[in-house]
């Protein structure tokens, strides 16, 4: 679009949604995006989506699955942060949809590694002494 010399710059479309989809996921505070409660939350593509990403006229909506550990507070502004230069000055808004205990390598926030789960093992199976009732007869 041709515009005043001087005149802000049309920025509707120079917003690209795998960019800021991977800009929020990069986040060391955040274990990956959210489509939200529907799963709605997505900037439709031709033949694709990107979900947890939705550009607007006014602002870029991020929906994220934040990592246990760190303030809310911190994971939006990380989030916010990386997103920005990619908004063509629009808003940034961010969502953090959930906390997740472990990242998506299988390691806890901070690099610790979950410990391996308990092993259970059931007790040996008993073979029955007593006679089941057939429910035949004495069952009136």
């Amino acid at each position: 679009m041709t515009g005043a010399p001087g005149a802000p710059a049309d920025t509707a479309g120079t917003v690209d949604p795998d960019a800021v989809a991977a800009a929020a996921t990069a986040c060391r505070t955040v274990a990956g995006l959210s489509g939200g409660p529907a799963g709605t939350v997505a900037s439709y593509l031709p033949g694709r989506r990107v979900v947890g990403v939705r550009v607007g006229d006014g602002a870029v909506a991020v929906h994220v699955v934040g990592a246990y550990g760190p303030p809310v507070a911190r994971i939006g502004a990380e989030v916010r942060a990386a997103v920005a230069p990619l908004s063509g000055g629009r808003a940034v808004d961010v969502v953090v949809e959930d906390l997740t205990g472990a990242e998506p390598d299988g390691t806890r926030p901070g690099g610790r590694q979950d410990p391996a789960p308990p092993r259970t093992s059931l007790p040996p199976k008993t073979p029955r002494t007593q006679a089941r009732p057939t429910g035949r007869g004495t069952n009136r």
